[in-house]
């Protein structure tokens, strides 16, 4: 296998931040139809979910919105998964 290349780098680089930025945008849109679909939920420290653009979030804070909604609805549910093995 040869050695890359400057251009190798640069071609790879570019491939990356391409599919970078596809996942930011998954991201947020997962993270605003979680909000839109639950618009009553607190986020944070009281906020309404539908006023998450007022949060200015990077994609960190996007996930963390994500996690806090799927661990609500989760604890909503009447049935919990157990785990068999520990």
């Amino acid at each position: 296998m040869a050695r890359k290349t400057a251009k190798d780098y640069r071609k790879d680089y570019a491939d990356l931040l391409i599919k970078t930025k596809g996942l930011e945008a998954k991201v947020k849109a997962r993270a605003e139809e979680l909000c839109n679909a639950n618009p009553t939920l607190p986020i944070g420290s009281g906020a309404v979910a539908r006023e998450i653009d007022k949060f200015k979030l990077n994609t960190f804070g996007y996930i963390c919105v994500i996690e806090h909604i799927e661990k609500y609805l989760a604890d909503q549910h009447p049935h919990q998964q157990q785990k068999l093995f520990k």
